[in-house]
């Protein structure tokens, strides 16, 4: 057997150990090109009778690499100070950088080394360029993008992939490949694999093209401006205390409904998904004229303005644990919602549902409340995230409507400033609203043609839109009616060239056979859950693993450090696959959130000490805070969860009783000073911040 061919069965081999998928795709490819080598054995690609190198491979790539290290592509977070994260990670970063300054440790503009924990590589060729690059950054994680298999195809004869993945294996480390040609599926799975490794170590990610397509010149474009979407939904320790606590109470009772996806469908009418966007004004005649043809499913703030015109959803859905209570009491003094079902997730604010007759509770997968109290992922809506008309759309497609129709779910706005309907509680003295979910910078095709201005946060919501479509609505049709963003999977369709049959026999009916259907949360059944010892024993364990795994790294410089915590904070953790270790699973997601931004903090600062003498210094300072912090979690953790049932409550009138601080629930604060820091835990004064 020639040296070639065995190389290329040694790699088919390490392809099966290492990347089964691709081994069986290499296995079955037939290349339209040819693998060709010249006297001296330089390998060269043959496309069409032209040779793709040139016939110097091996000198365009190390040529390549040379240049690209000259002055490499990276993509970096944005600089982060106290007072723009949590409480948990303001006081860390804080400590760290009084420290700092007084031990005379400053920090530069970039990284002070080549160094990347992730490494991307966009066009495989004959694989030449690879290793001088992942030597150079010394990456844990190699992401290799490629548009078909051709050059990975050929690359088997000349490029020891075997080598490759033992290395980076051998290190704790990973290799993933990415086989697409559409850019933003190329972008998309880049940050969703750096999200389910590491997202504590974005920031850095050197970038390397190869093949200098079309499609990979806008793949890195969107990354750009799309990277930070990495960051979405880490959730934070104190915000996951406080769901704990409110699903507790809305739970405790053993009377609530509890949401129960069905195994066929309970309905085949069609179903209005309402959300509060500008466009919403333009629909309304048309839902008033049809309330009787279709469910209606307000989303979030949707309600107010469904209300103020005269039509009274059948399903009202909220999805977040913190400021629903105010805007639904406003809304409540002046319509009766006791006939409207609230579909709500198992966190959101106590009190709300003093307000409707029928509540139905639902689980919110990545939250620890659902490992806590959940017995079974049918009790989660199956894309619920990450906002409230992700939920409505999931609970159409689960409930079985055929017809799926959008109103108002514009992602964004025509003109930035018209952000929602005139009738939302956006526009109501003493909104809710936080000024950052209305920066809408982005720019994306309009669902009726032009361009429609998003957010980042917008981006991530039309983007699970899509996939929901996609993976779980099989037999349904949608249709977007929204004058806002176009949403990938559902049809545009003004709301004026829609018409809808009369619903035999109405659909009330319909509505009260959903309702029951679902089964009530008993108190047995929640008792089984609340095990507060086994809670605190997981509490114990969890902050010991991360003390020994801090305590046992000999320095920060090496950063299998961040793998081997990874292992501990597992990013890619899905509770259901293993329900008995429900209490395990939801201690890890109530404080993996706060220690991914600390860490990703950590490595921000410590990669841009100016001067490497220095690098002791902050390594003994990061370790102690480090550990300060884990110590200060446990101590908290156990406090609050020993006491679930005491958050302060909202009285029917919306007025605060201060009986506690908690920093995200402003009803809680008291009278607070102009010049005071904010209670949110910002580090801002209060009238720079939610004064």
């Amino acid at each position: 057997m020639s040296d070639r061919k065995k190389l290329k069965a040694r790699n088919l081999k390490a392809f099966l150990r290492w990347a089964p998928p691709l081994h069986e795709m290499l296995l079955g490819h037939k290349p339209s090109s040819e693998l060709v080598f010249d006297k001296d054995g330089e390998p060269d690609i043959v496309f069409n009778g032209k040779a793709v190198y040139g016939g110097k491979a091996k000198a365009f790539a190390d040529d390549q690499v040379r240049e690209f290290l000259k002055k490499p592509r990276r993509f970096v977070v944005a600089p982060v100070q106290p007072g723009q994260r949590d409480q948990v990670a303001n006081r860390f970063l804080g400590a760290v950088l009084e420290q700092a300054k007084k031990d005379g440790v400053t920090f530069g503009p970039s990284h002070r080394t080549p160094n990347a924990y992730f490494l991307a590589v966009l066009g495989i060729g004959l694989g030449l360029h690879i290793d001088a690059l992942v030597e150079c950054t010394d990456c844990q994680v190699l992401i290799i993008a490629e548009q078909h298999l051709e050059g990975l195809y050929h690359s088997l004869e000349v490029y020891d992939w075997h080598r490759l993945f033992k290395g980076i294996d051998g290190k704790g480390g990973q290799v993933f490949f990415i086989i697409n040609n559409e850019p933003a599926k190329i972008s998309g799975g880049m940050r969703t694999i750096m999200q389910m490794a590491n997202p504590s170590s974005a920031d850095g990610i050197t970038c390397f093209t190869h093949d200098a397509s079309p499609q990979f010149t806008l793949a890195m474009e969107i990354f750009a401006q799309e990277m930070e979407l990495i960051f979405t939904g880490l959730g934070f320790f104190y915000d996951e205390t406080l769901m704990i606590r409110n699903s507790y109470g809305n739970l405790v009772s053993g009377d609530a409904r509890l949401y129960q996806r069905p195994e066929r469908p309970l309905t085949e009418i069609p179903a209005f998904i309402i959300a509060t966007g500008p466009s919403l004004d333009d629909s309304i005649s048309y839902l008033k004229a049809n309330a009787d043809k279709a469910i209606i499913i307000s989303s979030g703030t949707a309600i107010r303005p469904l209300l103020v015109n005269g039509i009274v959803p059948d399903f009202h859905i909220e999805t977040e644990n913190i400021n629903v209570f105010p805007y639904i009491d406003q809304v409540a003094k002046d319509f009766d919602l006791s006939s409207i079902c609230l579909l709500a997730s198992s966190t959101v604010d106590l009190g709300v549902n003093q307000f409707f007759d029928t509540i139905v509770y639902y689980f919110r997968g990545s939250l620890s409340a659902a490992p806590l109290f959940c017995q079974s992922e049918s009790n989660c809506f199956l894309q619920p995230e990450p906002t409230v008309v992700n939920a409505s759309l999931s609970f159409a497609i689960e409930a079985g409507c055929k017809e799926n129709y959008l109103f108002g779910v514009d992602m964004g706005a025509k003109v930035a400033s018209n952000h929602h309907s005139k009738d939302s509680t956006h526009f109501m003295p003493d909104n809710v609203a936080l000024e950052d979910d209305l920066v809408f910078n982005h720019q994306v095709p309009g669902n009726f043609g032009g361009t429609c201005w998003t957010s980042t946060g917008f981006i991530a919501a039309r983007e699970s839109l899509s996939v929901a479509m996609q993976l779980f609505g099989e037999g349904q049709r949608f249709y977007n009616c929204s004058d806002g963003a176009l949403i990938d999977g559902a049809e545009p369709l003004p709301a004026q060239a829609l018409t809808l049959p009369d619903v035999e026999g109405g659909k009330e009916a319909v509505v009260r056979g959903i309702v029951d259907s679902f089964p009530i949360y008993s108190r047995q059944e929640f008792e089984k859950s609340w095990d507060l010892k086994k809670i605190i024993a997981a509490i114990n364990s969890f902050i010991d693993n991360f003390i020994a795994c801090v305590e046992g790294t000999k320095t920060f410089l090496d950063k299998r450090y961040l793998t081997d915590l990874m292992n501990l904070l597992s990013p890619t953790m899905d509770w259901t696959e293993n329900p008995s270790k429900g209490i395990e699973n939801a201690v890890l997601v109530l404080f993996r959130g706060s220690l991914f931004t600390i860490l990703m903090d950590m490595e921000y600062y410590f990669n841009r000490i100016t001067d490497v003498e220095k690098a002791a210094a902050i390594e003994h300072i990061l370790r102690r805070e480090l550990l300060n912090t884990a110590h200060g979690l446990r101590e908290k953790a156990i406090e609050v969860l020993s006491d679930p049932a005491n958050v302060p409550s909202q009285e029917s009138n919306g007025e605060p009783i201060p009986d506690e601080l908690i920093p995200e629930l402003p009803y809680t604060w008291g009278d607070v000073a102009r010049n005071a820091p904010c209670p949110c835990g910002s580090g801002k004064r209060y009238k720079h911040c939610h004064g």
